[in-house]
């Protein structure tokens, strides 16, 4: 991992990978670890006598870019596609460049 690049006061930073995660399969799979292992050692806790889990995926959305570049490497454009899942976000991709 890479180290925490300060990018402003606020109290907020963002994480240098020295590797950069490759596709969205590897993205889920390293979320799914995080969820399951709990290498944080956070804690469980209770809402209104509901037991909630230590390490939890509250929301997900996804968003891909795709820009199109002209034969001078300029970008003359480009589409977001948004989704909800990553399945949602593949099957919105294919849809786009049918």
């Amino acid at each position: 991992m890479g180290d925490f690049v300060q990018k402003s006061i606020v109290k907020t930073a963002v994480r240098e990978l020295t590797t950069p995660i490759a596709d969205v399969t590897t993205f889920n799979t390293l979320v799914a670890g995080i969820i399951s292992g709990n290498q944080w050692n956070c804690t469980a806790y209770e809402i209104g006598a509901v037991a909630q889990p230590a390490v939890a995926k509250t929301r997900e959305g996804y968003t891909a870019r795709i820009e199109y570049e002209d034969n001078e490497a300029k970008v003359i454009g480009y589409v977001n596609v948004r989704a909800p899942t990553v399945a949602l976000c593949r099957i919105r991709l294919r849809i786009s460049f049918c």
